[in-house]
This record gives C-alpha cells, sequence and structure tokens, in this order.
C-alpha cells in the first residue's frame, strides 16, 4: 500500500513537470511572436539643391564707358570728290594710344571705331592730341559720306569738323538704329524707282542721252559686316543691328566678310533660326577677333543667323 502511494505521488508530481514546462514553453513562445519589433531608423535622403539658373551677364558693350546698344551714335560727314582729309575735333579727351583693328575700323585713341565710306576710301588715320582732334585721310573718287559709330558721349562733344582744312556743316550726328533705318529706306527707295521706271525709260518723260560712254562693270567686290560687342545677349535684334548692316546687296561673284567683333563666338549659317540651317554656307564657330568669309555664285536671297545666338540674323541678296 504504501509502496502504490508513493507510485501514485511521484506519477502526480511528473504530470504537474510536464504542465509547468508546457506553460513556460508557451509563455516563451507567446514573448517571442507578439513583442513589437522596433523599426530600423534609416538615415534621411540627403537633397541636393537644384543648380540655379544663371543670370546673363551685364550688357559686355564698352565696359570702360557703360554704354549700350542705344547709346551708339552715328556721325555721317558728307565729302566732295577729291577731298583728302576730314579733321573731327572734339571736347572729349583723346590719347595717342595706338590699336590694331580690322579693316571695317578705325584704331581712335585705343578704340575700334566701326566705320562705313560710300565714294571713296580711308587711306590712314591718326590723333593729334595738340588739337584734340582725329585726323582721318581719304580718297574721294567721287561726292560721297563717312560715317563714323561711336559713343554718345564721344560724338556729343564735337566742337568743329574739317573737310581739307574748311569748316563744313555737311555733316548728321543720330542713333545708330535711326541710320540702319535710313539705309534701308534709301535702298528701299533706289529699288522702287528701278522697278517703276524699267531700264531704257527715261524718268519725268526727259530724254535719255546716248553719247555718255558705257560705265565699265567693276570686278568682284568685298562686302564686310561687322558682328558687333554684346551681340551674345539679346537686345541687338530690337535695332536690327546684330549683324552691321543686316541687310546686304551684292553681285554674283561677290564676297561678303564678317568680322567678329564680340568676345564672344558666333556662327554665319544660312538659313533661320526657325527652319534651321539651309547648307548653303555655314562657318562654323568664329572666334573674337576673327573673319568668315563666303563668295556668292548665284543670284537671290539667303537668310542666315547665329545657331548659338539665333536672335542675330541677316539677310544677303544677290543680283
Amino acid at each position: 500500500m504504501a509502496a502504490i502511494d508513493k507510485a501514485a505521488i511521484g506519477f502526480s508530481i511528473a504530470i504537474v513537470a510536464v504542465g509547468v514546462a508546457f506553460a513556460m514553453f508557451g509563455e516563451a513562445t507567446q514573448s517571442n511572436t507578439l513583442a513589437p519589433v522596433a523599426p530600423i531608423e534609416r538615415p534621411a535622403p540627403v537633397m541636393e539643391p537644384e543648380p540655379e539658373m544663371m543670370e546673363p551677364e551685364p550688357e559686355m558693350m564698352d565696359k570702360d564707358k557703360e554704354t549700350t546698344m542705344k547709346d551708339k551714335m552715328a556721325l555721317t560727314i558728307e565729302f566732295g570728290a577729291g577731298a583728302e582729309m576730314i579733321e573731327v575735333l572734339t571736347s572729349y579727351e583723346l590719347s595717342d594710344e595706338e590699336t590694331e583693328c580690322p579693316e571695317n575700323k578705325l584704331g581712335i585713341s585705343g578704340y575700334c571705331v566701326p566705320y562705313y565710306i560710300k565714294g571713296g576710301m580711308v587711306t590712314d588715320v591718326s590723333v593729334n592730341t595738340e588739337d584734340n582732334a582725329v585726323v582721318i585721310t581719304i580718297d574721294a573718287a567721287e561726292d560721297g559720306k563717312l560715317t563714323l559709330i561711336k559713343s554718345k558721349e564721344g560724338i556729343e562733344s564735337i566742337e568743329l569738323i574739317l573737310v581739307d582744312g574748311e569748316e563744313t556743316d555737311d555733316y548728321t550726328v543720330m542713333e545708330k538704329s535711326e541710320m540702319m533705318k535710313d539705309k534701308d529706306m534709301e535702298a528701299m527707295k533706289e529699288k522702287q524707282d528701278d522697278t517703276e521706271y524699267g531700264d531704257g525709260m527715261a524718268r519725268d518723260n526727259e530724254e535719255v542721252e546716248t553719247t555718255e560712254e558705257p560705265e565699265t562693270m567693276a570686278g568682284p567686290q568685298t562686302v564686310t559686316v561687322d558682328m558687333p560687342e554684346g551681340t551674345a545677349l539679346p537686345g541687338c535684334e530690337v535695332d536690327d543691328a546684330c549683324f552691321i548692316p543686316a541687310d546686304v546687296t551684292i553681285n554674283v561673284g561677290d564676297t561678303v566678310s564678317w568680322v567678329n567683333s564680340d568676345s564672344a563666338a558666333h556662327t554665319v549659317t544660312s538659313g533661320s533660326a526657325t527652319d534651321g540651317p539651309t547648307g548653303i554656307f555655314d562657318s562654323s564657330l568664329v572666334m573674337a577677333g576673327a573673319v568668315f568669309e563666303h563668295t556668292f555664285g548665284e543670284a537671290g536671297t539667303i537668310e542666315y543667323f547665329c545657331m548659338v545666338h539665333p536672335w542675330m540674323e541677316g539677310t544677303v541678296t544677290v543680283n
């Protein structure tokens, strides 16, 4: 009997031990499955700031004098056939600094001043610091005009103009944009007159004189077009002054020479910014101070533009 009681007690203890073991296992399992898992903290991504749009640099034309395209003035001086010298006396302080300039510019007091001449050619230019005068030597085959493009400050300080030593009032001062418009109107009027009267018809019912000898056809000519300073920024298109002159009329066989007077590189490409290049000519990049030339072998009107600065546009009319 005592042996049976001991066996029963041992069996009971075994059952209790098994129960306790199961209970402990259940708690451990529940703890492992239900305990919240702490989220892994990841560093926030570093957002790099978007690059700011570069603001255009201020106008680069005549930085020393802070002039703009609208401040450029055109001084046009008329001269007669056979004239040899034009002197421009000014109160603006001049220096005898020498500057090498392209063919279409005169070196005056350290600046390259664009000029245009009709009826002759410029053979030399110098500065007389004693009289504070610009002395321009010309070879005038016929009556003509000499036009200088300078800052408003320099031109408005003109005191006297002499042609072959004699004072003259035959000169005008205007903004360059007005000068270009006048040139366009003059060319348009000549073209209209030629269309209205035609070859062989006398104007105003006057008889045509046939005693004069026919003029000898001139050989191929070269016309210079300037790309002035500051054209790398928009604004020159307002005055048609991105290429000067913007519209050129030549004959078959003539050559147009584009001179880059800007500090930025440009292209001279046939076509337009809207329709793209036409393939007639393309200069590729014309660096500052460089020249691009093209000889035209066929008649027609060719538009061209700068592929880098598409607001720069011009035309060449070939007769």
